[in-house]
């Protein structure tokens, strides 16, 4: 098809004479033109027109919206709006009022293809009308979610403070997606209008909507957003939090510190790295040496989050200090940190203390030793391991067998021992014998 079409090959189109009407559509790519409906050829030309562009087209375009088949009035409407929004725009809405709720999805979907200046107006009176239920499709009927999908997804990035009143009930639908998109939306818009319902989407019971709530509050900002971002850090999805680590690092705020550390001394390895990294963006400097020092400060939730924090940011003088920590401090807590730590940093010097902490009093400890072992690796940890595995404690059984597994030593593999091959091999002559399949003269 020619980018832009003659006068002549427009009028052609629409020619009175079938020969002459259909050897242009086929010209133009409209395959067997003379197979089609009147309707259906109306529908593929006004298409044809629309991705052509030409404004010369919109005489023509113009007198098929007088056409009695209401799919070739959308068909041409859609021409007109691609061609000449301003005047296509408003024919499109006046279509939406059809019984035919199929043509009222397709001019949704048309509406929402179009880049125009008066498209999110259309949309938000549209979306609205459907959520105050002045529309007789049902928002939580499925046949409508493509189209409330679509239209959230249309109305997000357009910035058209129209679109608030909508956003903020699609914020509402039964569809997690609608419910994204309306959140994405409405940080866009940045009318703090939309802050309460934005706060009540951070208990969403989909995790996907709550990062996207999280996300909405980072780009709003302001005081009132930091603690509730800051209470979501102990949501049950990892996914979570990190959007919610990501978003605090955004917004600077000293008082996410303290919170950030204590995320950091939690078991997640992807959480306590994203923590960790988090803290100097808020203005947080927290060096080794600072470390060091806390893991001899008298409130042991200090020393719990100097051990943690240790076990990611490492450092020479890590492993030994940590050592010391799972050795000889008094509390439980810290020395199940320094356990954890030490199976992040992977060094193999920690094997042998973390096999004595194998005796621990507490099996919290005895169990993170045994996960910290299957980390590092190290074969000198097997026999240790092993006698875990077989003892009565399940729970401490089922993390020894798993340390082993990711050690490459599947405790449920077992060799044959070589005395046992040896003699599979001095008798099999004799067994073969008796079975008439060998001859010992041979």
């Amino acid at each position: 098809m020619p980018e832009q079409l003659t006068t002549a090959e427009i009028e052609d189109l629409f020619s009175t004479t079938n020969e002459t009407r259909y050897a242009a559509a086929q010209r133009l790519g409209i395959r067997n033109a003379d197979q089609l409906t009147v309707e259906d050829y109306l529908i593929k030309v006004s298409d044809l027109l629309r991705r052509a562009g030409d404004s010369n087209a919109l005489s023509r375009l113009h007198t098929l919206l007088g056409n009695a088949e209401v799919h070739v009035r959308v068909a041409a409407a859609a021409a007109i709006a691609a061609i000449e929004p301003a005047l296509g725009l408003p024919i499109l809405e006046t279509l939406l009022a059809e019984d035919n709720r199929k043509v009222r999805s397709d001019v949704v979907k048309i509406l929402c293809a179009i880049d125009g200046n008066g498209v999110p107006r259309i949309l938000s009176r549209v979306l609205l009308a459907l959520y105050q239920g002045r529309h007789t499709i049902d928002p939580t009927d499925d046949w409508t979610r493509d189209l409330r999908r679509k239209m959230t997804l249309a109305l997000g990035p357009s910035g058209d403070s129209y679109a608030f009143d909508s956003l903020m009930l699609a914020a509402q639908d039964v569809d997690l997606v609608v419910r994204k998109e309306a959140l994405l939306g409405l940080a866009l818009l940045g009318d703090r209008r939309a802050l309460p319902r934005i706060l009540e989407s951070l208990e969403d019971p989909h995790w996907e909507v709550r990062i996207q709530a999280v996300t909405a509050l980072g780009e709003m900002g302001g005081e009132e957003v930091v603690d509730p971002i800051i209470k979501l850090l102990s949501d049950a999805q990892d996914e979570v939090v990190l959007a919610v680590i990501d978003t605090l690092a955004f917004l600077k705020h000293v008082r996410a510190i303290p919170a950030l550390l204590r995320v950091a001394g939690g078991a997640s390895d992807r959480v306590a790295r994203a923590a960790v990294s988090a803290l100097p963006q808020v203005g947080s400097d927290i060096g080794t040496p600072v470390l060091l020092a806390s893991l001899h400060h008298t409130i042991p939730e200090a020393r719990v989050v100097a051990a943690s924090v240790l076990g990611v940011t490492g450092g020479e003088e890590a492993p030994p200090a940590l050592i010391a920590v799972l050795r000889g401090d008094p509390d439980v807590a810290v020395r199940l940190a320094a356990a954890r730590a030490l199976g992040r940093l992977g060094n193999r010097r920690a094997v042998r203390h973390l096999i004595q902490a194998l005796q621990d009093d507490s099996v919290n400890v005895h169990e993170a030793a045994v996960v910290a072992l299957g980390s590092i690796g190290d074969a000198a940890a097997t026999a240790a391991l092993a006698s875990v595995a077989e003892g009565v404690n399940t729970t401490l059984a089922t993390a020894a067998r798993r340390a082993l597994r990711q050690m490459g030593r599947d405790p449920s593999i077992q060799e044959p021992p070589a005395k046992t091959s040896q003699r599979v091999r001095e008798h099999a002559p004799k067994l073969l014998m008796r079975s008439g399949r060998f001859d010992e003269r041979l």
